[in-house]
């Protein structure tokens, strides 16, 4: 009961949020206009734009800490499967406006931040940094204010006292400083009620928010362990110092469209309304292949999908990268609500420099509060590469270039291990101490083979020919490039 109290009560406070009615059509061509003139987002009707900030503005994890003294760096991830996540991501969308069109009122040490996040409040943290033209393009904020963030990495919510008034101040942590800006979008009372509330059910008071009861797990940060063991890790690395010194994890697979020759509507949603206008072939890697004038697909066994423009001469128009992103993100969306299944999308990478005519966006999947980490075969020599997004779609300002896609949809199976969660038991040893360190969390590993095993899956996780550790999680141990070294967790 409290749990449904507590997201009613999110809807309202003062932060709500009314959404656009604007939106788009989707497939890979955006429209004559190729974006915003003057303001003015086209007429797209098809997706809404507040769907395509969901997927956009999605964040990669939200923490809610206590922040007293007596519990000094009690923080507790908030469960993407709950409806106070939901609720909160939603309603996030008006501090995204705030921190954006709102003139900040002080400048403050990039040291400060690891203090900052030990604050009772509430942590937003994106994937990739979000460019200030972004927060404005999917928030519809107009103008940004002077001294704005040109781009936001974290985001903290404090409600606290300044100068005699109470106020809820948002930090906006970017490469080199951080910057506090006064919400006028939220009451000071409403949103210290929303985080007891919440605090009630993370703590594990009347069990979590998917509904079991083994809750009380308390994580504090690396720089209130003792960060000085640990000189390159950024402060706020999460570890677990509280709780369940185990945890039940399942093992994960996935289901590849192998039978993809018999699977037409598969065909439709991908290629949209011009499905009669492609020729469709079997490659000597026995790959489907869809290719007309101006554009080809090529549908892998194992489920990766791969698309190219092909004219001769590419659009130079590179255009914004908001309106790129726009572009790539709904078609990603076309595809991803009617395919896939389980997993959740995050932005995980924006590239491309004043060189480029394209930009490159990367996503990457959530399962169960998990980040997935991809590794595939090559067609031709079966060798398995380096990491993967599940999504890697280079696009413009008028159209998509390329895509490459891990088509997949992922599943757990009935088997379970109890692995070890406390940071001592990563098993890097003193090595860590010598490293440069965004984050540690628990991951998954698919690896992707040429074949799909009898029934169209395959068991995944470590690397191939593992055995015992085929398909178990791993710790994904990020450094501040966005590269990942996976480790593999302890059974307890």
């Amino acid at each position: 009961m409290l749990v449904a109290l507590l997201v009613a009560s999110i809807f309202q406070v003062g932060f709500l949020w009314s959404g656009s009615g604007e939106g788009f059509t989707i497939p890979f061509i955006a429209g004559a206009s190729g974006g915003r003139e003057s303001g003015i987002r086209p007429n797209r009707p098809e997706i809404d734009i507040a769907e395509l900030a969901s997927v956009v503005l999605n964040p990669y994890r939200v923490t809610i800490c206590e922040g007293n003294q007596k519990t000094r760096g009690a923080h507790y991830p908030v469960s993407r499967k709950s409806d106070l996540f939901i609720a909160l991501n939603a309603r996030c969308r008006a501090f995204y406006d705030d921190i954006m069109t709102v003139a900040p009122e002080a400048d403050l040490p990039h040291e400060q931040w690891g203090e900052l996040v030990s604050e009772r409040g509430v942590l937003i943290e994106f994937r990739a940094p979000i460019p200030q033209e972004i927060f404005l393009w999917f928030t519809d904020s107009g103008e940004a204010a002077p001294g704005a963030p040109s781009e936001i990495k974290k985001l903290l919510i404090i409600p606290e006292e300044i100068a005699g008034r109470q106020a809820i101040c948002l930090y906006a942590l970017t490469d080199d400083r951080i910057i506090r800006v006064p919400s006028p979008s939220a009451n000071y009372y409403d949103v210290q009620k929303l985080i007891n509330d919440s605090l009630v059910v993370l703590r594990g008071d009347i069990g979590n928010l998917d509904g079991s009861a083994d809750g009380n797990m308390r994580f504090m940060t690396i720089d209130e362990v003792g960060g000085g063991r640990f000189p390159g890790f950024s402060p706020d690395v999460f570890c677990v110092v509280e709780g369940p010194k185990t945890g039940d994890f399942k093992r994960i697979r996935y289901t590849a469209p192998t039978n993809v020759r018999d699977m037409p509507e598969l065909e439709n949603i991908i290629l949209s309304s011009d499905v009669y206008s492609y020729r469709r072939s079997i490659d000597f890697y026995d790959t489907l292949v869809f290719k007309n004038v101006s554009n080809i697909y090529s549908l892998y066994n194992n489920g990766l999908m791969e698309y190219n423009y092909i004219p001769l001469t590419q659009p130079a128009e590179k255009g914004g990268v908001a309106a790129a992103l726009e572009i790539a993100a709904g078609y990603i969306m076309n595809i991803e609500q009617n395919l896939l299944g389980g997993a959740d999308l995050v932005l995980s990478g924006i590239y491309g420099d004043e060189s480029d005519l394209t930009y490159r966006f990367t996503f990457d999947y959530i399962i169960d509060d998990y980040p997935v980490y991809f590794v595939s075969a090559q067609p031709d020599t079966g060798v398995f590469g380096e990491y993967q997004n599940a999504i890697s779609i280079v696009a413009n300002s008028n159209r998509a270039i390329s895509c490459r896609w891990m088509l997949v949809d992922l599943f757990f199976t009935s088997e379970s291990k109890d692995m070890h969660l406390y940071f001592d038991r990563i098993e890097v040893g003193q090595s860590l101490t010598g490293m440069a360190v965004t984050d540690i969390s628990v991951a998954y590993v698919v690896y992707l083979t040429d074949t799909p095993e009898t029934g169209g899956t395959s068991v995944t996780g470590g690397e191939p020919g593992a055995g015992a550790r085929y398909g178990w999680p791993v710790w994904a141990i990020t450094a501040p490039d966005g590269a990942v070294e996976a480790v593999d967790m302890t059974e307890g």
